[in-house]
């Protein structure tokens, strides 16, 4: 639960036994499985980018703290650039 040690793994890499202070809210750019998403959930507030566009991302990317991508995807500059507050890329 959010506040508590958790132990996320994503792809074998990622954030692992990291204290969550808050509801970091994250970007998923790549496809996750249904249990990634589901541990995710539980401490994290999960933006899927198939959902939304750059408009969205200009308007709400200050408030995203992390992204999940994958090694392909990457983060385009033109996301990096709507991210002002991203402290961490995991894939």
């Amino acid at each position: 639960k959010k506040g508590d040690v958790m132990e996320l793994t994503i792809e074998g890499l990622g954030m692992q036994r990291q204290k969550v202070d808050e509801d970091p809210e994250v970007l998923v750019i790549s496809s996750t499985t249904a249990s990634m998403r589901m541990r995710m959930e539980a401490v994290c507030t999960l933006h899927i980018w198939a959902d939304h566009d750059m408009a969205w991302l200009h308007k709400n990317g200050a408030a995203i703290t992390r992204v999940v991508t994958s090694g392909h995807a990457g983060v385009p500059p033109e996301m990096m650039a709507a991210l002002p507050n991203l402290e961490m890329i995991s894939c």
